[in-house]
C-alpha cells in the first residue's frame, strides 16, 4: 500500500475501506494490528479527508469490548502519526 497509494483510483479507495472496515471485528491479534496499521497507512497518506468518517466509525467501535483495543489502537495511531495533519484541519475550521 505504501509504494502504490498514489496509484489508487476512487473505486481501489472505496474498496479499501470497506475492505478494512469489514475486516474489523476480528479476534485474531495479527489481523486486528495489520488492519490499524494500513487504516494509520491509509490517512498518513491520504489525509482525513479521504476518509471522513473513519474517526467516529472508530470511537463508535469503542464501545464493543471485542473491538476496543484495535479501535483505540487505530486511534492512537491516527494522532500520533496524523495529529499535526489533525490538528491543521481543526485550526482552519475555526478560522
Amino acid at each position: 500500500m505504501e509504494r502504490s497509494f498514489n496509484n489508487f483510483n476512487d473505486n481501489n479507495l472505496k474498496y479499501l475501506k470497506q475492505k478494512l472496515m469489514e475486516n474489523y471485528s476480528t479476534s485474531n491479534s495479527i489481523i486486528s494490528r495489520t488492519n490499524s496499521i494500513l487504516v494509520n497507512t491509509f490517512i498518513r497518506l491520504g489525509g482525513i479527508d479521504l476518509w471522513p468518517d473513519l474517526l467516529e466509525f472508530l470511537i463508535n467501535k469503542l464501545n464493543f469490548e471485542e473491538e476496543f483495543e484495535s479501535s483505540l489502537e487505530s486511534i492512537h495511531l491516527i494522532v500520533e502519526d496524523c495529529g499535526t495533519f489533525i490538528e491543521d484541519k481543526n485550526s482552519d475550521v475555526k478560522k
